[in-house]
């Protein structure tokens, strides 16, 4: 009886490890999935922030060349009047 109360002693030590290796695995693998949680959180804050200023970028540009516009009609304007009116 001694070797099968050995055995189940083994046998229950190694239940007993596996388990908490299991266990030790477990939080890993929570501890893992909550930082790709944050990771993904943050990436899509990063990627509204980044089309935000994408669009206000975007925004700018377009007012640079209304602009731009307004300022090249005015010199036309000017110069055509210079044109008719030499000094």
């Amino acid at each position: 009886m001694n070797s099968n109360e050995n055995r189940l002693d083994r046998i229950e030590r190694l239940v007993e490890q596996n388990a908490e290796q299991i266990a030790r695995t477990q939080r890993q693998v929570d501890a893992n999935s909550q930082a790709i949680a944050t990771l993904l959180q943050t990436s899509q804050q990063m990627l509204t922030l980044q089309q935000q200023e994408s669009q206000r970028f975007n925004q700018s540009i377009n007012s640079i060349s209304a602009a731009l516009e307004r300022i090249d009609r005015v010199m036309d304007y000017l110069l055509r009047q210079q044109g008719d009116n030499p000094q």
